[in-house]
């Protein structure tokens, strides 16, 4: 049997409540991973204090810039 180097709960527990600037490029990878498919996990992820428009109308590079100048906190809900 595999072990599993990923463990999807454990580390949205993890990234709750860190500033997206503050994550490391691991921590930024798995953040990445649950904007793309964490609802197949039950994972939600809400970044507070951002204007959602303007990460929508932006690229991936420019969103994640966006997020890194905003005094914004991670919140992560676990089904």
């Amino acid at each position: 049997m595999k072990k599993r180097k990923f463990y999807p709960r454990q580390v949205a527990k993890s990234l709750t409540g860190k500033s997206p600037e503050s994550l490391t490029f691991g921590e930024r990878a798995a953040l990445r991973f649950f904007k793309m498919k964490g609802r197949k996990m039950g994972v939600g992820i809400q970044i507070a204090q951002t204007e959602l428009a303007d990460l929508k109308s932006s690229g991936p590079e420019e969103s994640a810039a966006i997020l890194d100048n905003a005094n914004s906190r991670i919140l992560m809900t676990i089904r």
